[in-house]
This record gives C-alpha cells, structure tokens and sequence, in this order.
C-alpha cells in the first residue's frame, strides 16, 4: 500500500516538500508522514469505536520551529474493502484540511 497526501488543492506532499502554512510569510519544509492511523471516538456510554483514518503531518520552519498537522483518508472505503477481498492493493489518500499548500515553483 502506498500512502498519498495532497493539500487541500490536490497537489502530493512527500517528505522534503515546501508548503505554505496559513499565510505566504509561513514556509515550510514537510519533514515526516506517519504511517496511517485508526482514530478513535466515544460514543455517549464511553464506548470507542473507529471514527477515521488519519496520517501526521511534520512540518519545520526556516527558524526551526515546528508543527504538527493530521491528514484525513480520502480513499473511498467501498473501493477499498472489495479491492481487500479481491487481494488487490490499492493506494490509500490522505487530505490535509487547508492549513497547507504545497509551494509551486514558476
């Protein structure tokens, strides 16, 4: 399986790629994405069950600051149980919300 993430305008982010974080005068360079992740949520008698699949973000600064983001699952979950039971592997997607964009260069 390989795991994909894309900002929020459909362009791939892997590690080494500068993104814009917020604003223009935010730049950054994607350090590490986890591999995929169950989270979990409570329902109202404090029982888990699995809400999503998520990856992490890690992104560092040109100061050396850095920050972590969370990338959502975007692959379609049908697909991706009949491609299962067809012993097919598929590539999983992953979508950050918008706080990054990947920088372009013209």
């Amino acid at each position: 399986m390989n795991v994909i993430v894309y900002d929020y305008k459909r362009n791939e982010m892997k590690v080494g790629t500068r993104v814009i974080y917020g604003s223009s005068e935010n730049i950054a360079t994607v350090t590490a994405i986890s591999e995929p992740d169950v989270v979990c949520d409570e329902d109202e008698w404090g029982r888990e069950y699995a809400h999503r699949i998520e990856v992490d973000i890690e992104i560092r600064f040109d100061d050396g600051s850095t920050d972590k983001l969370r990338a959502r699952s975007i692959t379609n979950a049908y697909a991706a149980v009949m491609a299962a039971e067809a012993g097919i592997e598929i590539d999983e997607e992953f979508e950050e919300s918008g706080d990054l964009e990947v920088v372009i260069d013209s």
